[in-house]
């Protein structure tokens, strides 16, 4: 049985198949997803068990379900695609790391900071060093530091919570700030208690993307009153063009209030909100390239 794969009587493709009807539950929706029509994909499934000398699948007209076999090799195909996938990644990211090329997934409001700057002067001073920047949600951002996609995330401050076993580093320091419509009754005040804010409408960040908007809830409960959340977005952007067009408040961190914005006033809130950038890393594996970026950026933070 050890020579089954080596032999070739079991190919992945084999193993890939399996796992799409597996998942989907139904022989045209697999195909569908692997782009093969159901003949050679029934062919490859039926090979697979005759090989094996089980079966995998209990068919009928309508349903495909796992038989107690079939849902023991889909457990295994799971751990296979995944230690193969990662085991990729790690040989990708030693590559990266020989030609001095680092891998950064950020959320766009990265750009509206002094994280420019820095990348702008460690390159001065290290011109040998390469960046890709992708943008990525924060929970994405986890994700593929965990599969060495990514050498480095940068996120808000509430996303490094309960990032076990990934490491962070604070990369800058502010705080939030409300962003009013500027008509709004509050645009002339100097500054504002949270409190002052719980009849207002609010958009916030995506709760599935980001950690940021629970952080804003628990201030807002910390005051006294529960906010009153009409419209979650994925986008910065999108979240302050409901401002804009008088939709919603938000609760924003400072630096956004460098970006030009028509029509939005940013007026600093009593309560302390932290919202710098940190950089996510898995300490496992980094690279001695990545470290050293590391100790680049948050030395400036001194």
């Amino acid at each position: 049985m050890n020579n089954l794969i080596l032999s070739g009587r079991i190919t992945i493709r084999m193993l890939k198949y399996f796992l799409a009807v597996a998942d989907n539950q139904h022989f045209g929706k697999a195909a569908e997803q692997l782009n093969v029509s159901k003949p050679p994909l029934s062919t490859k499934i039926r090979e697979l068990e005759e090989v094996l000398g089980t079966t995998l699948f209990l068919r009928d007209s309508r349903n495909v379900q796992l038989t107690a076999t079939g849902k023991l090799l889909k457990e295994e195909c799971d751990r296979i695609f995944a230690l193969m996938d990662s085991s990729i990644n790690t040989i990708i990211k030693a590559e990266r790391s020989q030609k001095n090329i680092i891998n950064i997934g950020l959320v766009s409001s990265a750009f509206w900071t002094n994280f420019l700057t820095d990348i702008y002067d460690f390159q001065k001073s290290y011109p040998s060093y390469e960046f890709n920047f992708i943008e990525m949600s924060p929970m994405e951002q986890k994700e593929n530091l965990l599969n060495n996609t990514i050498d480095i995330g940068i996120a808000r401050h509430a996303d490094c919570w309960n990032i076990h076993p990934l490491s962070y580093s604070s990369i800058t320091s502010e705080s939030m700030m409300a962003a009013l419509p500027d008509n709004h009754r509050l645009k002339s005040r100097k500054r504002l208690s949270l409190v002052e804010l719980k009849d207002e409408k609010m958009v916030v960040m995506s709760r599935s993307q980001s950690s940021q908007t629970q952080l804003v809830i628990e201030s807002c409960q910390a005051a006294g009153f529960h906010p009153m959340i009409h419209h979650e977005v994925k986008e910065p952007h999108t979240m302050l063009a409901f401002v804009t067009a008088g939709r919603a408040i938000a609760i924003v961190p400072a630096s956004f209030k460098y970006h030009k914005w028509k029509h939005v006033r940013f007026i600093p809130i009593n309560e302390q909100i932290p919202a710098g950038l940190v950089a996510l890393y898995n300490k496992s594996g980094s690279s001695p390239v990545t470290e050293h970026f590391l100790d680049f950026i948050t030395s400036r933070q001194e």
